[in-house]
């Protein structure tokens, strides 16, 4: 037991220092940022937008520094602040404050929707959004953000995850039903542009591509 107490004060210590450094990295950032928007003031065809957004962040500012919002971060800094000292001086609560973080960090990287077996659903073309259709309503009634993870497709349930595998190059990829269609063309699935990049399509434009789900659908 004293080795196990051993590597979690070196994990204690070793995130301490994590701490540190982001918080070093994050003041510079936000000092670069600061100098930057403070060139873009200066630039007068931004001047109406740089003003818009000055007001914008003046009101930021002022419901940062009123009264309740003191108040709300105080709370937390004292809460994470009582926390810390418990970690430092309680076993237990060093022993669970790891399992906690581990199960977080576990499901971060396989996440649920990763677990059990897939079913193979069918094969063909896919192809992704043009730019066209940035932030249109999809039919799940969200936006269309290419960034996201998200596909459209014509009978799969709405709001499921899929999983797409590039025959070409075996690159496979993790997206949810969000939209329907393609609707021309010979293809069964239009993927985001994050989705298509992390497969490998978004150069070629399409791609031969293989569909599982987590449970059997009819075509």
């Amino acid at each position: 037991m004293r080795f196990i107490d051993n590597i979690l004060e070196i994990l204690w210590n070793l995130l301490g220092v994590l701490g540190k450094v982001a918080s070093f990295l994050l003041s510079v950032a936000v000092k670069i940022l600061a100098a930057f928007w403070d060139f873009l003031c200066g630039v007068r065809g931004l001047r109406r937008f740089t003003d818009r957004m000055n007001v914008f962040f003046r009101g930021t500012e002022n419901a940062w520094n009123s009264s309740l919002a003191v108040v709300f971060r105080e709370g937390i800094s004292g809460f994470f602040l009582h926390l810390k000292n418990l970690i430092e001086t309680s076993r237990r609560v060093r022993i669970w404050f790891f399992i906690m973080l581990f199960t977080v960090l576990f499901l971060w990287f396989h996440p649920p929707y990763k677990w059990g077996p897939w079913h193979y659903h069918e094969s063909g073309k896919a192809s992704y959004y043009g730019s066209g259709f940035y932030f249109n309503r999809t039919a799940g009634g969200e936006r269309f953000l290419p960034f996201r993870y998200t596909a459209a497709h014509r009978t799969l349930p709405i709001g499921i995850t899929v999983m797409v595998v590039n025959k070409d190059n075996h690159a496979k990829v993790y997206v949810r039903i969000n939209d329907r269609g393609p609707f021309s063309g010979n293809r069964i699935m239009d993927l985001s542009k994050s989705a298509a990049d992390e497969i490998g399509i978004a150069g070629n434009g399409t791609a031969d591509v293989e569909i599982y789900t987590r449970k059997k659908y009819g075509k």
